[in-house]
């Protein structure tokens, strides 16, 4: 039992109307683990993983980190290392990793984040800094590897593979029903591997597809587009 509710009691039992309330009011927070300020003790400060402290970036950085639980993140860069202006103040929902574009070359940045939730909030992380020296660029056009442009008799079942490509975060494939690309058989964003199945083909069907990488500048060009069709 926690030490207001102890209180509680023994002012319960006196008649301590005025001095149960204050007991309710400043001690039971510190019972479920918040503080008075709103700061959650039960939940660690985060680990920066990236970008690395010092280092030099491009002008686009995908900040990720660890920890946390239920809730959110909020992500927090500045230029000064005591947070007084800061570039960017983001809630950045509940994956952690956040990509922040169009940072000024040149500059120092420095960035934290904490774990939030209905109840309260985790302590900020360690600081760290970094300094865009660069362009973000967008990434090359993907090179398609199977099934070959024009493979027909394949089943209903496949596994789609293109080559991976450098500085790549995620992929987005496209697989059509018909030569104008208007109707999709499968939409996949945010695809981490350069080979994936795809199922429920239609038997002697003729299919197109293709796939653009995405890097932290956004997504490059589509590759070309290769047809396919399953067996009769």
């Amino acid at each position: 039992m926690c030490g207001s509710r102890r209180l509680t009691d023994r002012l319960h039992s006196a008649g301590g109307t005025a001095a149960l309330l204050s007991c309710v009011l400043f001690l039971t927070p510190a019972c479920d683990g918040v503080g008075a300020l709103g700061e959650d003790e039960r939940v660690q400060p985060l680990t920066l993983m990236e970008p690395a402290d010092r280092s030099e970036t491009a002008d686009a950085v995908r900040f990720m980190w660890t920890g946390g639980g239920s809730g959110w993140y909020r992500l927090q860069l500045s230029t000064d290392s005591s947070f007084t202006v800061l570039v960017r103040d983001i809630s950045s929902g509940t994956v952690p990793e956040h990509i922040v574009r169009e940072l000024d070359r040149g500059t120092i940045h420095f960035w934290r984040v904490r774990h939030e939730h209905p109840e309260g909030v985790g302590a900020w992380s360690v600081v760290r800094s970094f300094i865009p020296v660069r362009k973000a660029l967008l990434p090359a056009r993907p090179n398609l590897r199977t099934p070959v442009h024009l493979t027909i008799g394949l089943p209903r079942e496949i596994i789609v593979e293109w080559e991976p490509v450098p500085d790549a975060i995620a992929y987005h494939l496209q697989v059509f029903m018909d030569e104008d690309l208007l109707l999709f058989h499968a939409d996949l964003e945010e695809l981490t591997s350069s080979e994936i199945p795809i199922r429920d083909l239609v038997f002697t069907y003729p299919y197109w597809w293709r796939v653009r990488a995405e890097s932290v500048a956004g997504y490059g060009v589509w590759s070309n587009v290769w047809k396919f069709q399953v067996k009769d």
